[in-house]
């Protein structure tokens, strides 16, 4: 297909056939950008390469005006070989501005936010104390400052920050320093000394909690003595 004054026009306006835009396409892509001879064309072209040498220049001029005017439009696409690259306007626009600012304030008000909300959830690890053992016979539970040991079925709870001890079933409590505790109703202080291990239960007519310390066993009567001995492995 020749490439002719004509068939550019048509392809810079957007009206070329696929097969006309595919020659057109080479013909930018050539080192050659000469135009072809055909003395049958209406648009009377010279053979003297003058002629032709400024009408490549001419057209080449209309071609880069409108790809130049193409690109600056927003955000409109520029198209390569491979890939698509967009060149988006810069934009003055102060309400733009603003509504950007209010985006990145709204970004960090959320980020500030999961961080006060994960915030009591570490401080509730560090102020609070739960246990259970439902499976096994015995069960070790270890802190920086105290011991559980529970058996079946029981638990054991501290609110550090109030001093509140609750306890149900049969536990057995090591402080590593001297604590004061109370009970869950605030009717009864505790004192754990530091060394010492407690058996600690719940007395099932009153629900109060029952504090021995190991060498207080020895006063319990046989068969309870036994009984806790056996529980937790005690010699």
């Amino acid at each position: 297909m020749k490439i002719t004054k004509e068939l550019l026009e048509r392809y810079e306006l957007g009206q070329c056939t696929e097969a006309e835009a595919a020659a057109v396409s080479l013909w930018l892509d050539s080192t050659s950008l000469s135009l072809d001879d055909d003395d049958e064309l209406e648009t009377g072209i010279a053979d003297d390469a003058m002629d032709d040498l400024l009408i490549e220049q001419e057209m080449w001029q209309h071609i880069s005006a409108y790809m130049q005017e193409m690109a600056d439009k927003s955000n409109t696409p520029e198209r390569t070989e491979n890939n698509i690259v967009f060149k988006p306007a810069k934009n003055n626009d102060p309400t733009v501005k603003f509504a950007a600012f209010i985006a990145i304030a709204a970004s960090l008000l959320i980020i500030l936010g999961m961080g006060w909300w994960f915030y009591p959830t570490t401080a509730d690890k560090e102020h609070f104390f739960n246990a259970s053992n439902s499976d096994k016979a015995v069960m070790l539970w270890e802190e920086d400052s105290f011991e559980f040991t529970l058996s079946k079925n029981s638990s054991a709870s501290i609110n550090l920050q109030s001093g509140n001890m609750d306890v149900s079933g049969d536990v057995l409590f090591s402080p590593k320093k001297d604590f004061k505790l109370y009970d869950k109703h605030n009717n009864t202080s505790l004192d754990f000394r530091q060394g010492e291990v407690y058996f600690i239960s719940t007395d099932p007519d009153t629900s109060e909690l029952v504090v021995y310390s190991k060498s207080q066993l020895e006063y319990l009567p046989p068969i309870l003595r036994k009984h806790i001995r056996k529980q937790f492995h005690l010699t």
